[in-house]
């Protein structure tokens, strides 16, 4: 198993001793509004937390999920997402979702950081990319701020459920040649 340390974080595996506060954000529809997942329940919740208690960092084709946990508790902050690509097992897809009161604190920012060192310099990974619902600022600003550049705008590419809508999309990327970590 791993543990990828930062100043204030340090990543994990899930584990199901994760369940309280992991529902708490996991069930909360306006945290799941513009993620890639449904609202969870309990049994939901419980059957992904035992699968990726086992799951190693990264592996091809699928989504790992990976603990946010605070450096001096190890309390659950949040969980950030590696997804394997298919077409090439040099390039990621990224994901992250931050407990409510967790914030605008900068745990999302250093999290995608620790992470993305591990990855680029660690596993030798040449690209991470991750794909954006315009409406959701704050999480394309947080990639922006990290480096990643926008690199297409997809026009109608996703159908909302909630609004019933066909929606935009940013697809963003980093190369690890241009990935500055300030850890």
């Amino acid at each position: 198993m791993y543990t990828l340390k930062g100043h204030r974080i340090h990543l994990r595996p899930l584990r199901l001793s994760d369940l309280g506060v992991f529902l708490e954000y996991r069930s909360d529809p306006a945290v799941c509004r513009y993620q890639g997942f449904e609202v969870f329940d309990r049994a939901m919740a419980v059957g992904f937390l035992q699968q990726q208690s086992q799951m190693p960092l990264l592996m091809e084709g699928d989504w790992v999920n990976v603990a946010v946990a605070d450096a001096a508790t190890d309390e659950l902050l949040g969980d950030v997402a590696v997804h394997g690509l298919d077409k090439h097992p040099q390039l990621v897809e990224l994901g992250y979702t931050i407990h409510p009161a967790q914030q605008g604190k900068g745990y999302a920012k250093e999290a995608l950081q620790v992470l993305l060192q591990e990855l680029f310099f660690g596993l030798s990974i040449h690209k991470a990319i991750a794909e954006v619902d315009p409406r959701n600022e704050p999480s394309w600003r947080l990639l922006e701020a990290l480096g990643f550049r926008r690199e297409g705008h997809l026009k109608e590419g996703f159908f909302d459920e909630e609004d019933g809508t066909w929606v935009d999309e940013y697809l963003y990327g980093l190369l690890a040649r241009e990935f500055l970590s300030d850890l």
